[in-house]
């Protein structure tokens, strides 16, 4: 599940600087209505503290300007944890997740390989990391010619991991039958693709893992039930498509040689995008509020132990198959909004009632307005520990306002 408000079109403006701001709101923001520009109203927001500004600033950048401030002295352990291995390969890094394992593998010394549909993108987000002298290796994926797999097998050579992130954005689009194609294939045949091309590497040189992304949206929706990766899945067609793309990834078998973890991912919660990239603006102009009846559960992870428990994926040899990635506490709508809007300071008062969702989104509505309450069991069994257990500490990390 995945927010979408359609509360505002918002654009966001720095006046100290050009670039639009990553990581966490600067020192004066201009948000937009659409009907503001017409009357030359805008809103300001959010004054940084100085004591934001010099953590970010101190621990380097992230995407187009800022780094998350998440990653402090806390996290040490983790990079210490990445540095136990030597190489990967990213597939879909330039996402959200994406960036945020790329900076912290890049940190920890990881040789890594970015799998991209867009290369000239790519190389545009990640730049900074070929300015301070780490070399980033790049290898397109975008055609099923044999030649181009055999690009492929070259750049999963002897790798010990191989994490596939990728898929088109599930919130905020109509579902169209031409968007469900895309959702399909940038998931289903991407993981296929991998799975055929490491199939026909020698044993010695195929990748020791393969991690690879999937959702909470597996076991469907309910409002009553409790979910964990015993769980039967759902019918809907985030459902169906989730079970298609775990599929694909468990075509390689162990008899490859090859490992693989199923990471069924929750609502991604971090500085610089996902959820809170979208929430964050409204609630500071004193229009947020829960989505639907706010009843709807929602089973979340912190940007920061995502990355972790991808990185104890890779080094935990014990782990194979199907874990959730997501907070052993998930919570409702309305008790995620009023915390946000404790932590910011403002409100939780204007809700977006379901006939607006679904007039806008249609099918695709189901993401916004159900959810599903998932346990982390095998997560928790495999020894994973959890920096953010609680929605107030995950938010509190994310949202750096004073």
């Amino acid at each position: 599940m995945l927010f979408v408000l359609p509360h505002a079109s918002l654009l966001k403006t720095c006046h100290h600087q050009k670039k639009k701001c990553v990581g966490y709101l600067p020192k004066y923001v201009k948000f937009s209505l659409p009907w503001t520009e017409k009357f030359g109203i805008v809103k300001n927001c959010a004054r940084m503290s100085d004591t934001d500004r010099q953590v970010s600033d101190s621990y380097g950048k992230l995407g187009r300007d800022r780094a998350p401030s998440d990653i402090i002295a806390t996290q040490l352990s983790v990079l210490d944890q990445a540095r136990s291995f030597k190489s990967a390969c990213i597939v879909g890094a330039t996402g959200f997740v994406g960036q945020y394992l790329v900076l912290l593998l890049a940190r920890a010394g990881v040789e890594l390989t970015i799998v991209t549909r867009d290369v000239a993108k790519a190389k545009a987000i990640f730049a900074k990391y070929e300015r301070r002298g780490q070399s980033l290796q790049y290898c397109e994926l975008s055609s099923s010619h044999r030649s181009h797999n055999e690009i492929l097998k070259t750049c999963f050579s002897k790798k010990d991991a191989i994490v596939n992130l990728a898929g088109a954005p599930i919130a905020g689009r109509r579902w169209t039958e031409t968007y469900k194609e895309q959702l399909i294939s940038s998931r289903v045949r991407v993981t296929q693709k991998i799975v055929e091309v490491i199939k026909t590497m020698d044993k010695e040189e195929r990748p020791k893992v393969l991690v690879n992304a999937s959702a909470v949206g597996y076991y469907g929706v309910s409002d009553s039930k409790e979910f964990d990766e015993t769980s039967p899945p759902g019918d809907d067609f985030l459902a169906v498509l989730c079970r298609r793309w775990e599929s694909a990834a468990q075509q390689l078998d162990q008899s490859f040689g090859t490992r693989v973890v199923i990471l069924r991912f929750g609502i991604v919660i971090g500085s610089g995008g996902g959820v809170l990239g979208s929430m964050t603006p409204i609630f500071q102009m004193f229009l947020g509020g829960p989505v639907g009846t706010g009843r709807q559960w929602i089973s979340w992870i912190q940007v920061m132990d995502l990355v972790s428990l991808i990185i104890h994926s890779i080094t935990n040899e014990n782990m194979f198959g199907v874990y959730n990635a997501c907070s052993p506490a998930p919570v409702t709508m309305s008790d995620f909004c009023n915390t946000l809007g404790k932590i910011i300071g403002r409100p939780s008062w204007i809700p977006v009632p379901a006939v607006v969702i679904r007039t806008i989104l249609g099918e695709g509505s189901i993401v916004v307005l159900d959810g599903q309450r998932v346990y982390p069991s095998r997560t928790l069994a495999a020894g994973f520990h959890f920096q953010y257990p609680d929605i107030r500490s995950a938010l509190e990390a994310s949202v750096r306002i004073h």
